[in-house]
């Protein structure tokens, strides 16, 4: 429709132009515009306190069962052997072969994430 109105004969060059330049002025105009910011006074500025550590009950801990080792847990939770041992301050108590073994025992609580509280 814009086209056979631009390529049409009836009308004067000087208007073909002066149609077009309006129509691309509201073209700027309309994609200028943006929506009024809308900010809730009552809110104020939202802090967050960064000292205390975030604890996600249901991922938090693990209780260790019999038969259960860092390695197994690990898998289940996404963490390996290694960061297990670190966030729960255990050491290698023996070595079988070239594996660590850690001492777990039946109830005890383990960290499954670096920020977790387990007590």
């Amino acid at each position: 429709m814009l086209n056979s109105f631009i390529n049409s004969s009836n009308y004067s060059t000087s208007l073909r132009w002066l149609v077009l330049g309006v129509i691309n002025i509201g073209m700027l105009i309309g994609c200028s515009i943006q929506p009024p910011r809308v900010e809730d006074p009552t809110l104020g500025p939202y802090q967050v306190d960064t000292t205390t550590p975030i604890v996600l009950p249901s991922q938090s801990c693990h209780q260790v069962k019999t038969g259960d080792n860092l390695y197994r847990i690990g898998l289940k939770y996404g963490a390996s052997y290694e960061q297990l041992a670190k966030w729960n301050g255990l050491t290698v108590s023996r070595w079988d072969g070239d594996k660590p073994v850690y001492d777990l025992a039946p109830g005890q609580r383990l960290k499954v994430s670096s920020y977790a509280v387990c007590y």
